[in-house]
């Protein structure tokens, strides 16, 4: 391109490369002369150079695949986590119902336990000189070799106790179904009262 000195007229030939795309400043050779030279016009046979186009859309796409990337991440770790609490639980509510029933078998009172197996049919006593013979006629209800366990006797009148004993007979086993009475002797007992129990609970 063609370019002329305004303080002396002095024309120069530059390269358009010289300049380049943004122009430049060029100094006169003749007066010293320097001036701001804007870059040549583009000509129709000179190459347009290709602009990228601003990508405005990635910074939103990113923003928005986070979320979605951290609730997958969430969801596959809280889906395992729910699981597992919930086998924990039945796990502990098992072992609660197991636990409570081996309390309740514990707790089960002696008295309903050996009458499921050995039944009391009949108590009858009669005075002696110096104590009191006392009969218990007993049953064994299964189907299985049982044997007397421990004795609590009572001995009341009108409803309240004068005296309570513990009575521990020999080892007498019971057949199945097999009836046997066992005679207790009562030494010291209250010379008044009303009635005699006898049963496998204190």
């Amino acid at each position: 391109m063609i370019v002329k000195c305004n303080a002396c007229s002095m024309r120069y030939y530059l390269d358009d490369d010289v300049l380049g795309s943004k122009g430049g400043y060029v100094r006169c050779s003749s007066c010293k002369h320097v001036w701001y030279q804007n870059p040549p016009a583009l000509s129709p046979y000179t190459p347009i150079p290709v602009v990228q186009a601003p990508l405005m859309m990635h910074p939103k796409l990113a923003h928005r695949s986070q979320p979605i990337r951290f609730f997958w991440i969430g969801f596959t770790i809280l889906i395992p986590l729910c699981l597992g609490c919930t086998l924990f639980m039945l796990y502990q509510k098992n072992l609660l119902l197991s636990s409570l029933q081996g309390w309740s078998g514990l707790l089960k009172t002696k008295e309903s336990y050996e009458e499921e197996k050995i039944q009391i049919q009949n108590v009858i006593y009669r005075y002696t000189e110096n104590s009191i013979i006392c009969k218990v006629d007993f049953i064994n209800v299964t189907k299985e070799l049982r044997y007397i366990p421990a004795l609590f006797i009572h001995i009341q009148k009108e409803g309240k106790t004068l005296k309570k004993m513990k009575y521990v007979p020999p080892k007498t086993p019971l057949l199945p179904g097999e009836e046997k009475a066992l005679y207790i002797e009562l030494k010291q007992a209250p010379t008044s009262f009303s009635k005699i129990s006898v049963g496998f609970f204190p």
